[in-house]
């Protein structure tokens, strides 16, 4: 049935918009590709809405961010309680002595 996100032909799913996957159960988000999903920090959540009846306008689902993780695709990272926030692909949580992670760390770009 491709997961009412795709059309069956001669046994091999073809997805509509915003699925991929063998039986186009797997929606498209912000920060994915076919190894993981909202840049491995967070749940992608189906398009508000997706059905076969309008999959090709609701393309693109909504990321659900882990603890810690914010943004639209979950790619950036809150580094101790001082509050700052670090892009995962361009900065590092590092504290005071230049280490990795603690409570008082702070963005290394």
């Amino acid at each position: 049935d491709c997961s009412r996100h795709g059309f069956c032909g001669n046994g091999t799913c073809f997805c509509f918009p915003g699925f991929h996957g063998p039986a186009c159960g797997v929606s498209h988000c912000p920060g994915s590709n076919r190894s993981h999903t909202c840049n491995g920090h967070g749940t992608c959540l189906p398009p508000v809405g997706s059905s076969a009846a309008n999959s090709a306008t609701q393309t693109i689902g909504t990321c659900q961010c882990e603890p810690g993780y914010f943004g639209m695709a979950c790619e950036v990272k809150l580094c101790g309680d001082a509050g700052a926030l670090c892009h995962i692909e361009h900065g590092t949580c590092v504290n005071s002595s230049g280490t990795r992670a603690g409570a008082s760390s702070r963005c290394s770009c």
